[in-house]
């Protein structure tokens, strides 16, 4: 059910919003399992050395750190994407409540 604000304009369409919510979830698994397989290299790249292992390592660290950072902003907008969408169901809420107490 859309959200509209005084002038019918639509705030927040709680479907679409699931379904945002769903299209996060799915970026997060795929990101889980990269970093899941960045590690089972890193585990992997411990029995080469020389200069190839360093650069490997440092490699695959920068990738893991980046990966982890949009694992957390996926994390931060699911956060807020919930939040919004709990705040204007009560709102609305509220509002109904408002117009059938001086409804009859």
């Amino acid at each position: 059910m859309p959200y509209t604000d005084a002038n019918g304009t639509i705030m927040i369409d709680e479907i679409a919003a699931n379904s945002d919510l769903s299209k996060l979830k799915a970026s997060r698994d795929k990101f889980t399992e990269a970093l899941n397989a960045i590690q089972v290299m890193i585990g992997e790249n411990s029995e080469m050395a020389g200069g190839i292992k360093e650069s490997l390592d440092e490699s695959l660290l920068m990738l893991s750190d980046s990966i982890k950072t949009q694992i957390n902003r996926i994390d931060e907008m699911t956060n807020y994407l919930k939040m919004v969408v709990s705040t204007y169901k009560a709102i609305d809420q509220s509002v109904k409540g408002s117009i059938n107490s001086v409804m009859p």
